[in-house]
């Protein structure tokens, strides 16, 4: 996995505010999830997108929270979420730490 698996928007923000989003690049599924699907909800393998999870783990250094995407307006804690199994329906997460 490189810097170019990951697009970080260039705003004017402040300096504290990040994003992160990961290309479909630097992973191991394969056919019609290839190559880095992180989403367990889809029926990829589960050991491939656990292993993709890691990858992205590795390279970001900070607890990561997945999402049930929505396509609402919910925003939720995401360190409310570090040690559930269950990940929360939501569409965005920030972390203030």
């Amino acid at each position: 996995m490189t810097e170019n698996d990951f697009f970080t928007a260039h705003w004017h923000a402040p300096d504290n505010v990040k994003t992160l989003l990961t290309y479909r690049t630097g992973g191991v599924s394969v056919g019609a999830f290839r190559s880095l699907n992180v989403g367990l909800h889809v029926n990829d393998d589960e050991k491939a997108v656990l292993e993709n999870r890691r990858l992205v783990q590795e390279k970001v250094g900070k607890p990561m929270v997945y999402l049930n995407q929505t396509h609402g307006t919910n925003i939720v804690l995401a360190h409310d979420y570090i040690q559930t199994q269950t990940p929360p329906d939501a569409d965005a997460s920030i972390d203030t730490t």
